[in-house]
């Protein structure tokens, strides 16, 4: 803005005068505020342009760092060099162009602010000095009086003095306003062309440089199809041998029982060179709480050895087989494991199945022999060995007598299992002489059906070794009163009428896919299911019963089961002939005192074998939780129309009858339904105060919830203290139940325990709670191996000599219903 100075405005100092100097100086203002904000935008600009410059730097040489891990390969080797030195030129550039930005913007507009406005500021500055000193003449000289010539003269002299300093300051005021004014319009534009001009450089040195490298960055991208075919090739090339391998994985059996560890071994190799096997085992540690770990291991140069990481070296386990034994180790919680054993220490390693389980123990053994071989070799004369002989009488023979002994205990329950009818082969393809079980079904399977229910899910089917897993007595209880017969007569009832045709039925010699529809349809969707009531009586049928599990009972001895360990009920009465499964809800209703027109009994007991299992637990405690209802051997009649799934599963706990149980499960009933009409009970509920070990356990691997309570508030443990049955209490412990939970008496079950001195199920509770204490203050910290040892020896005890559980169960009457 030029201000222009009117001759007469200007000696009068008048109003528009001085206006238009404010504007001046607004304006000069409004100017400075925008410059201090440019030089501040431009300093950000400038060191976020140093701090890329700086990641970028860095970013090449990275690339130049990552050039020397493809020296050998020319086609990368030469693009990534010629790539880091053209990047390396435009940061170059960046690195010129901010400079530029700092000389020409920085630098002219710095200046603008330093010095040109400096000056105005000053002119201004003196212009109202001036204009206050001829303010203050005009005051002296106007209030000078007329009496006093020689101070009106004085005033007079003053105020010409001061009009002229007024003048000379105003004219440099307005002309340092002008020349600013006119000066920086030049100064400005001369900075951004300056800019815009080290910008233009910039792209234009880029260009030059591109099109230098543009023949080079065609032969690149040429390359770059050629590796992209190539890269296809190869892909295709190995999908097709995965696709083989996959196959031919897919047409071996044994590969299906794989676990999902693998074990190698070189079976091509002679035996002569012993078993070369690896993989992964799992084996306890020494230290602190004895964790399992899981390592990889070989045997090499007649020696076990195993490391964690290779970069970590290997560990000697043992450094001489010949000293060595093995076997099958038993006395574990854990499953498939086996015990390498010197005369200095013992090792309890842990396979993933059982296929690999015995793969070990057998490279071992061979691990063994291959020693003394080895040792014989390097022995000449007399001192020869027979590698045979003398491994026969130290070392073998210890290993197959301890072998023996181990697997007594296991063999008997195989005994056992093997007797109930139909379990000599798989319940879903016939396959002979089954090695595997579903615990919470209570059938026997094949290697290759026990697959397929795996991969149903532990809700479905839970499944174990017969004769590599440890088998808890309850457990062979629940096996005992079921049975493929007896599943099969529940699960397969309608298969003939509904899925024959459509669903066949797998053979030993299926495949694993026949196999996988048939269980499913049976197990999962339960389409051959066996209906509560046949179609042809309902119509007649008006009430309905379950039938009471009978303890008239015998021991096994050991003529029937050598070595057996535990003390097993069985029937004692006995037939020749074993009647179809599906006919124990409807037959023998005679014999109960039921007319057979119009009501159905559930769980009838017409499969009568000599080495019948029975549904017992302990006859001590049983008898203390019996009541006048006791002695009838059925349930309470009911209406036919009040016959649903549920109820069914409540009576059936009520009646301690496995079978019925699994048939109510068969037919959707939920595990956890609370019977409105006794107190909102479970089914576990009912089955604690039954009594019976076997059908608790039915319901707990079946996936029972141990928290449900009633409408007082009880769950299962506090009804199982209330009773006095130890057992039980045990049962219920290992399985989560919380023994701190309170009722609406605010009673928790060790208050009810110690309220009946019941010694033995203060001892668990108590047991219990310092477990969890010791876990909450030491989260690290493993007791569980301790606490299962405890409550194994009371279950063991339940099954073994259950006379000792009867320590204060007589007080049970003392407590609060």
């Amino acid at each position: 803005m030029k201000i222009d100075l009117n001759i007469q405005e200007y000696k009068r100092d008048s109003p528009k005068f001085r206006a238009e100097i404010e504007a001046a100086e607004q304006k000069t203002s409004i100017l400075e505020s925008k410059l201090e904000k440019v030089i501040k935008l431009c300093n950000v600009m400038i060191d976020a342009g140093k701090s890329y410059g700086n990641a970028n730097s860095s970013f090449i040489g990275g690339i130049q760092d990552m050039t020397s891990y493809f020296t050998g390969d020319p086609i990368l080797e030469k693009a990534l060099k010629r790539f880091t030195e053209s990047l390396t030129e435009i940061q170059s550039f960046h690195t010129i162009i901010l400079d530029q930005a700092s000389r020409s913007i920085l630098s002219h507009i710095k200046h603008i602010m330093g010095s040109d406005l400096r000056l105005v500021r000053e002119s201004q500055a003196k212009f109202r000095r001036a204009s206050d000193d001829l303010d203050s003449a005009l005051n002296k000289h106007v209030s000078a009086p007329k009496a006093k010539a020689a101070e009106c003269e004085e005033s007079a002299n003053q105020l010409l003095v001061s009009k002229s300093k007024f003048t000379a300051m105003s004219l440099e005021y307005v002309d340092k306003l002008n020349m600013f004014n006119e000066k920086q319009r030049h100064d400005i534009l001369q900075t951004m062309y300056s800019y815009l001009t080290a910008h233009s450089t910039y792209f234009h040195q880029g260009f030059d440089l591109f099109e230098e490298d543009d023949n080079f960055m065609k032969e690149v991208a040429g390359k770059l199809v050629e590796l992209s075919d190539l890269t296809t090739t190869i892909s295709k090339q190995s999908e097709g041998r995965r696709n083989e391998l996959l196959q031919q994985l897919s047409d071996t059996k044994s590969d299906s029982s794989k676990g999902a560890n693998d074990v190698h071994s070189n079976d091509d190799k002679s035996t002569e060179d012993g078993a070369n096997i690896s993989g992964f085992l799992f084996r306890r540690t020494s230290k602190g709480f004895r964790p399992w770990v899981r390592r990889w291991f070989t045997i090499e140069n007649n020696q076990l050895i195993y490391t964690k990481k290779l970069s970590e070296g290997w560990t000697i386990m043992e450094e001489d087989l010949r000293l060595c034994a093995v076997k099958p180790y038993t006395d574990s919680e854990r499953r498939f494991c086996f015990e390498v054993k010197s005369p200095t220490r013992s090792h309890v390693l842990q396979a993933t199945d059982e296929e690999e389980c015995l793969e070990w123990i057998s490279a071992v053994q061979e691990g063994v022999l291959a020693a003394y071989r080895d040792r014989s070799r390097t022995l000449s004369g007399g001192d020869h060995l027979d590698p045979q002989s003398t491994y026969t009488q130290t070392s073998l023979a210890p290993v197959l007598d301890n072998h023996k002994k181990s697997s007594t205990k296991r063999s008997s329950h195989a005994t056992l299992l093997y007797t109930l009818p139909g379990n000599d082969v798989c319940a879903d393809c016939d396959a002979k002489a089954p090695s595997w079980a579903s615990v919470n079904l209570g059938i026997t399977l094949c290697i290759e059906c026990s697959g397929i229910h795996r991969s149903l899910g532990v809700h479905v089917s839970k499944v174990r070794s017969i004769t590599l897993d440890s088998w808890e007595p309850e457990v062979l209880k629940v096996m005992a009163e079921l049975g493929n017969s007896t599943v099969n007569g529940i699960y397969e009832h309608n298969y003939d009428s509904t899925g024959r045709e459509s669903i066949p039925r797998p053979t030993s010699s299926s495949s694993s896919a026949i196999r996988e529809v048939f269980i499913k349809a049976k197990y999962v969707d339960t389409l051959f299911v066996k209906s509560l009531v046949p179609p042809e009586k309902s119509d007649t049928l008006k009430r309905w019963a379950v039938a009471k599990r009978q303890r008239k009972t015998l021991l096994l001895t050991d003529s029937v089961h050598e070595n057996a360990d535990s003390m097993i009920e069985v029937s004692s009465t006995s037939a020749d002939d074993t009647p179809a499964p599906d006919a124990a809800a409807d037959t023998a209703v005679s014999e109960l005192g039921l007319p057979d027109d119009d009501v159905v009994l559930f769980g009838s007991p017409t499969n009568k074998l000599i080495d019948k299992i029975e549904i017992d637990l302990i006859p001590s405690e049983d008898e203390s939780g019996s009541g006048s209802d006791d002695t009838r051997s059925h349930t309470s009649l009911e209406e036919v129309d009040k016959l649903d799934p549920n109820i069914l599963l409540y009576k059936g706990a009520e009646a301690r009858n496995i079978p019925v149980l699994l048939q109510a499960l068969a037919n959707r009933a939920d595990i956890n339904w609370k019977n409105p009409s006794d107190s909102n009970k479970t089914s576990l509920t009912k089955a604690v105060e039954s009594g019976s070990l076997a059908t608790c356990e039915f319901l707990l691997l079946n996936s029972a919830d141990v928290e449900v309570a009633d409408d007082k508030g009880q769950p299962p443990l506090h009804h199982a203290t209330i009773k006095g049955y130890t057992a039980q209490v045990c049962q219920l412990l290992k399985r989560g139940a919380n023994f701190k939970h309170k009722d609406n008496s605010q009673c928790d079950a060790l208050t009810l325990a110690m309220e009946a001195e019941l010694a033995d199920i203060v001892t668990l509770l108590r047991v219990a709670s310092l477990r969890q204490e010791m876990n909450e203050a030491d989260p690290g910290s493993l007791t569980d191996d301790s606490f299962n040892d405890i409550f194994r020896d009371f279950t063991h005890l339940a099954s073994n000599d259950p006379e000792k559980l009867k320590r204060g169960a007589n007080s049970n009457s003392s407590l609060k219903q």
